[in-house]
């Protein structure tokens, strides 16, 4: 990722994701999602930090009028953007315990406001917090149990 921009956009793990827009035989690139540490000026302090912050596994949910890209970037963890407008994506959320996610696909419970996501150690579990449901413009979960945790942690004894 020391490479200025151009970047290749080989089909490998890349710093970079692509939001397109396809109409038809018609092909736009809308825009592109990066982390500032996979920046070239920033080559330096990412050779430091050791962070491996490349994109290997991607999914998106698009019902009820969203449109949720979520993302895995290995040593930065798991971030989920809001591309309601390809053209200006927003990073509304992330999970980050180290060493990635590295699943093969990602799965938004809207019933339950949960998020699995398949790890190498194994699954996870997350509960997506009401302030991001209503960035990424999603409707409220309706499991009587959502929120499980109010704010955003289980209490601790």
């Amino acid at each position: 990722t020391c490479q200025p921009h151009p970047r290749s956009t080989s089909l490998l793990n890349a710093a970079d994701a692509y939001v397109a827009e396809v109409t038809g035989d018609h092909f736009i690139k809308a825009s592109t999602v990066s982390l500032m540490i996979n920046e070239p000026q920033n080559c330096a302090a990412k050779s430091a930090s050791g962070s491996n912050a490349f994109l290997s596994e991607h999914t998106i949910y698009d019902k009820h009028g969203a449109a949720v890209l979520m993302l895995e970037f290995g040593g930065a963890g798991f971030r989920v953007f809001d591309v309601r407008d390809g053209y200006h994506p927003k990073e509304v959320a992330y999970f980050n315990r180290g060493g990635g996610v590295h699943s093969g696909r990602f799965y938004y419970d809207d019933a339950r406001g949960i998020l699995l996501t398949p790890a190498s150690s194994g699954m996870q579990v997350l509960e997506v917090q009401p302030q991001v449901i209503t960035a990424l413009g999603l409707p409220t979960p309706t499991d009587p149990a959502y929120p499980r945790y109010p704010n955003g942690r289980p209490a601790t004894p």
